[in-house]
């Protein structure tokens, strides 16, 4: 540590002959040691302070000179160079230190002189510097949107809920009969408990099963019938494979009734399940009800994940949408629906994989509302491996897409109400959009905590990892069911959104090139039929 001379020339010019000796002999080596993380833009003298506490433990400091804002990095360099000198250190440049020019060490920019390695590397620094400050604004919108997301769903689900024990709705002095409909592919599995279901329950009019057997290559047709031969109320109707549209339009066909219930073939409707579904559309102007569906297999952690869901899309999703009278889908697992109506808007098509959600659509379109009835409960069994929740959710994300598609005229238009306003484009934007982005900008977090620079964006992701904390508590309170359950919302922002995510960017994939898509066979397995049978009050 020579002392300066006026001009800040060291007085021993010995100390730079003892440098490149060392140089010399190979026990130099130019590093940072130093790291006072001025990008972090705690303020000059915090920065003066941070180097001065390493100081004992290097000799060479890093600091940034572009990429943002560096105003504070300009301000402290005068106090770190004061002190530096002021303790007796020297500065020395790399270029004296290694004996050449300083020109050669930094030679001066031409872009016309560059390399073409050079233009490479500049232009992927360039492009990294691009995608961080465009994952930042994502991640900060992303985190913004999902906020007031929460907020108004849930105010909207919490107003529901009060306006629903408020009024007390009664229910009517008497009950229309009712055709229920099934369309069955392959159901050998599930069907038998899905009709025992309907015929325990307690509605209390006239009741009948049609079932259309779509084709299967199972006993799904000899199970039925053999049902039908001591049960008049349920009736086989056999047709070659031609899909749940076809199926289901034959079954309206041949249904006997004005009030007609839509159930998929392993659903377990509640003893007066039917009685809360049916009840709306004593109004005249309602053309469908929408039930609730749970998921009956919850003893693995994928069916614990699809039951959290679940319990967010029908008590804050749903019942806001029924506030605000723009409900998408009228699930075909589980609702009711005015014959008149389907008359009305025309048969039901094949030409998207969410014939529900059409449907739904076509009545809003025609002046019908859309009711949810919350106390209408059903199980149903969900997904219990990777690949066939994989499998459902593209059908799912992929016939969504079509019907956005398909009544895309109805968003923004004038008069379309929430539906067209709020409902569809809170589609593209969360359904779609956030959720395929998400895993991107989770997997960019982690990765840049993992490089020590979380100090400035773990507050954005754990603030997001809050909401769907209290999303998930507000649709547990909701529904009544204990609180501790909110925390699966923690392994499934981990575990569970990245597939969903992958299923979105496999359907724009799959839209943008234009490929076919086939509806896909969801394999029964009965689990939540067992399930049902060792806790029998779970379907009450």
């Amino acid at each position: 540590r020579p002392p300066y001379n006026s001009d800040g020339t060291p007085t021993q010019p010995g100390e730079m002959r003892a440098l490149r000796v060392a140089r010399d002999l190979g026990y130099l080596t130019v590093t940072q040691s130093i790291d006072p993380d001025d990008w972090e833009r705690p303020g000059a003298d915090a920065l003066v302070a941070r180097v001065k506490r390493q100081r004992p433990e290097g000799s060479v400091i890093l600091l940034h000179d572009g990429g943002g804002d560096r105003a504070q990095t300009v301000a402290a360099l005068p106090a770190i160079i004061d002190y530096l000198r002021g303790r007796g250190d020297l500065i020395v440049p790399l270029s004296e230190i290694i004996n050449l020019p300083r020109d050669t060490v930094m030679p001066p920019l031409h872009e016309e002189n560059q390399p073409l390695s050079a233009r490479y590397v500049y232009g992927g620094f360039t492009f990294l510097r691009y995608l961080e400050t465009t994952a930042w604004t994502l991640l900060v919108v992303v985190t913004l949107l999902a906020l007031l997301r929460v907020l108004f769903y849930s105010l909207c689900a919490l107003r529901h809920q009060r306006r629903e024990r408020s009024e007390h709705p009664s229910e009517p002095d008497s009950f229309p009969p009712v055709s229920v409909l099934l369309a069955a592919y392959n159901e050998e599995r599930v069907i038998a408990s899905t009709i025992s279901h309907l015929l325990h329950s307690d509605y209390p009019s006239a009741l009948e099963i049609i079932v259309v057997d779509d084709g299967s290559k199972d006993r799904t047709a000899a199970v039925v019938q053999q049902i039908a031969a001591s049960e008049p109320r349920v009736r086989l109707i056999s047709q070659p494979n031609s899909g749940k549209a076809h199926a289901l339009a034959k079954a309206i066909s041949e249904a006997g009734h004005e009030t007609l219930v839509m159930i998929d073939a392993d659903t377990m409707v509640a003893p007066n399940g039917l009685r809360k579904l049916v009840a709306p559309l004593e109004d005249p102007s309602v053309g469908a009800v929408s039930g609730y569906i749970r998921v009956g297999n919850t003893r693995r952690w994928l069916g614990r994940f699809q039951d959290l869901e679940y319990a967010g899309a029908f008590e804050i999703d749903r019942r806001a949408q029924d506030l605000l009278g723009c409900i998408i889908v009228a699930p075909g697992a589980l609702s009711a629906f005015r014959k008149a109506a389907l008359a009305e808007v025309g048969p039901i098509t094949n030409d998207t994989l969410a014939e529900d959600t059409d449907l739904t659509l076509q009545l809003h379109r025609h002046g019908w509302r859309v009711l949810f009835a919350p106390k209408a409960f059903a199980d149903t069994e969900a997904p219990e491996s990777v690949k066939t929740l994989l499998s459902q959710r593209f059908r799912w994300a992929f016939g969504t897409l079509q019907c956005l598609w398909k009544h895309g005229d109805v968003i923004f238009a004038p008069g379309s109400g929430w539906l067209g306003w709020f409902a569809l484009p809170s589609i593209w934007i969360f359904q779609i959009a956030v959720v395929a982005v998400t895993p991107i900008l989770d997997v960019m977090v982690l990765w840049s905590l993992w490089l020590g620079r979380g100090v400035a964006i773990w507050p954005y992701l754990l603030a997001s990892v809050l909401l769907d904390v209290a999303l998930a508590v507000v649709a547990l309170a909701l529904a009544g069911r204990k609180l501790r359950a909110a925390w699966l919302s923690i392994p499934m922002r981990l575990l569970y959104r990245p597939l969903l995510g992958y299923v979105v960017w496999k359907c724009l994939l799959k839209a943008m090139g234009g490929s076919w898509v086939r509806w896909s066979k969801l394999e029964r397995t009965a689990s939540a039929i067992r399930q049902k049978e060792s806790t029998p009050s779970k379907l009450s």
